[in-house]
């Protein structure tokens, strides 16, 4: 699981007064829960790049937010691709490389979603499914299930 700007004061497990989070509270105390952050590079895309590919930012030219990852990569592999291509239900909202478009690897994904702030505020969400996808397993059937629900 990956998330944008998330401040450890917005989580219960790192002893927020304010907000309340039992779930991701009963998963922290099942892991690893790392006190400390630190990044590859100063800025965003370089960083997301080089967790996302396991190769330092030197290696992959991407040095700026400006550059895409596949642009200067082309073949590269990532984290969330070998995850897809050993069975696993993968779905991306929002951004997880720096954005959509070039900047996005479609061989990673089940599914995609995408939207708006109306779709939020209207509550109308919907997968952007680009993959024909058949469930590896039980579990990951469930992971589709609670996902829709």
């Amino acid at each position: 699981m990956k998330i944008e700007d998330l401040r450890d004061s917005m989580l219960g497990c790192y002893d927020s007064p304010v907000v309340q989070t039992p779930n991701i509270d009963r998963l922290a105390r099942k892991s690893v829960l790392f006190k400390k952050a630190y990044c590859q590079f100063p800025v965003r895309n370089p960083s997301r790049s080089s967790i996302l590919t396991g190769l330092r930012p030197d290696m992959t030219g991407i040095l700026d937010n400006v550059k895409a990852l596949f642009h200067e990569n082309p073949d590269v592999v990532t984290l969330p691709a070998v995850f897809k291509d050993s069975g696993y239900y993968t779905a991306r909202v929002g951004k997880v490389f720096h954005g959509t478009g070039e900047h996005d690897d479609p061989k990673a994904w089940v599914e995609k979603f995408d939207f708006d702030d109306n779709e939020i505020a209207d509550n109308t969400i919907r997968p952007h499914t680009s993959l024909a996808y058949r469930p590896a397993a039980p579990e990951t059937y469930f992971l589709r299930q609670v996902a829709n629900a």
